[in-house]
C-alpha cells in the first residue's frame, strides 16, 4: 500500500533521464544509418564511424568540463553540441537548420530514448489536478525535444526533423511550440547545460526554491520525483523539498518510493 498522502503538495519537479525518459541501446543498424546520414548531407564517405565519434565527443566534454572544474566549478556541465562540432569540424560546412537537424539525429543514433511506463499519463493528471510542474535535468539541449516527443506520443519520422538549437533557448522554444513542454512552468525549468552546471549542486536547488518561493510556493509544498538519491533526492531534501524516489517498485526502508502509478495513488489524483 501506498504511503499516506501528502495534501500539502502544490509543485512537482521531476527530473528526466531515469525518470521521465529511459535511455535505450543504439540500434543494431545504427551505425549503418549514420554513414547514410553523413553521405546523404556531405556527399561522401564519414570520416569516423559512429563509435569513434562517440569517444571523440565523449573526449571533447571530459576536456570541457575539466576546464570547468580547473575555474572552481565542482559540478560542471559542458555544452553538449559544441563537442559534437569540436569533434565533428566538418559541421561547420552546413546550414545552421540543418546543423540542428543533423545533431538530434545523431543524438537518437548514439542514445535513443522512450518514456518510461506511467509518466506522460502521471504528468498530464498532475497538470489537470493544478499542481505545478517543473523540471530539474542535467541533459543536454536535445533532451526538451526527446522530453516534448513522449509527451505528445511522437515517436516517429517527425522526431528527425524538430531542430536542436544551438543557443539553449532555441531548444526550449522549439520545444515549446511543439505543444508538449506547455505543461511545465518555464521559470521552473532549469536545464543545467544552459547554466553550465548541474545536479547536485546545491545551486541548483537553491535556484529552483528561490523560484518556487517566487511564485508562493513553500519548500514542504514542493515534491522532487527523481531516481537518484545522491543527485536528486538528497539536494532537495536539504533545501526542505518532499522527495519520491523513482523505482520499479517501493525501496526497502525509503517510504516514499516506487513508481508512476504509486506517485499518483499518493498524491491521490484518481
Amino acid at each position: 500500500m501506498a504511503p499516506s498522502r501528502r495534501p500539502n503538495i502544490k509543485a512537482v519537479i521531476v527530473s528526466v533521464y531515469g525518470t521521465v525518459l529511459e535511455k535505450m541501446q543504439p540500434q543494431p543498424d545504427a551505425d549503418t544509418r549514420w554513414q547514410t546520414l553523413w553521405e546523404e548531407r556531405f556527399g561522401e564517405p564519414a570520416r569516423l564511424d559512429l563509435a569513434s565519434l562517440n569517444a571523440a565527443t565523449d573526449a571533447e566534454v571530459a576536456r570541457d568540463e575539466a576546464v570547468m572544474r580547473a575555474a572552481g566549478i565542482p559540478n560542471p556541465i559542458a555544452f553538449w553540441p559544441r563537442a559534437v562540432m569540436a569533434a565533428l569540424p566538418e559541421l561547420e560546412r552546413l546550414p545552421p537548420d540543418a546543423r540542428h537537424d543533423f545533431l538530434y539525429i545523431y543524438a537518437q543514433l548514439r542514445s535513443p530514448t522512450r518514456a518510461l511506463t506511467g509518466a506522460v499519463l502521471a504528468l498530464r493528471q498532475m497538470h489537470r489536478r493544478g499542481l505545478v510542474l517543473g523540471i530539474v535535468s542535467n541533459g543536454y539541449p536535445h533532451t526538451a525535444v526527446e522530453l516534448a516527443l513522449a509527451l505528445e506520443g511522437n515517436r516517429g519520422l517527425a522526431a528527425a526533423f524538430l531542430p536542436v538549437g544551438l543557443e539553449p533557448g532555441h531548444t526550449e522554444q522549439a520545444a515549446v511550440a511543439a505543444g508538449a513542454l506547455s505543461i511545465f512552468a518555464r521559470p521552473l525549468c532549469f536545464w543545467a547545460f544552459a547554466h553550465g552546471f548541474g545536479k547536485p549542486d546545491p545551486h541548483v536547488f537553491c535556484h529552483l526554491t528561490t523560484r518556487l518561493g517566487l511564485l508562493g510556493i513553500k519548500p514542504e509544498e514542493t515534491l522532487i520525483v527523481g531516481d537518484s538519491e545522491a543527485g536528486d533526492l538528497a539536494p532537495a531534501r536539504a533545501f526542505g523539498w518532499q522527495t519520491w524516489q523513482l523505482a520499479p517498485r517501493p525501496v526497502t526502508d525509503v517510504p516514499h518510493s516506487g513508481n508512476w502509478f504509486s506517485v499518483t495513488e499518493w498524491l491521490d489524483l484518481g
